[in-house]
């Protein structure tokens, strides 16, 4: 294990919690002297030190801080499955767009039916296309 890119994902940790250092060390139960010796390579990084973090910061992916293998955060990995989601909520909202324009130009034509509207003539309804594909 690389020290100094362990040192680096530990700052990247601070930086995307947007915390300082006194208040990352508090927050993890290290004494802040001691986790600024061990980012500045005075001291090698502590199993307290990822243990900490681990137990605090449930969203960073422990494999990614200690190899750097993966994304930063656990979530990272499972938004695919959102889009997933998305992606299905759309199409069906899409489809239900198309049944009601379906719908919605049925009842024009019956209106123009209704008027007498001779046929071949320009009634300014468009045609329904069926729709091809999903």
């Amino acid at each position: 294990m690389d020290e100094n890119l362990l040192r680096e994902r530990i700052r990247q940790v601070i930086a995307y919690l947007r915390i300082s250092d006194s208040a990352f060390a508090k927050n993890i139960h290290v004494k802040q002297n001691t986790l600024s010796q061990q980012l500045n390579g005075k001291r090698s990084i502590s199993i307290e030190v990822i243990y900490g973090i681990a137990d605090t910061y449930s969203i960073i992916n422990c494999e990614w801080l200690i190899t750097g293998k993966g994304d930063m955060l656990k979530h990272a990995v499972n938004e695919s499955v959102d889009y997933k989601e998305k992606y299905l909520q759309l199409m069906e909202e899409k489809n239900m767009l198309h049944m009601k324009y379906t719908s919605a130009l049925e009842e024009l034509r019956e209106m123009d039916h209704q008027k007498n509207i001779p046929a071949g003539t320009d009634s300014g309804v468009p045609d329904a296309k069926p729709e091809t594909g999903t």
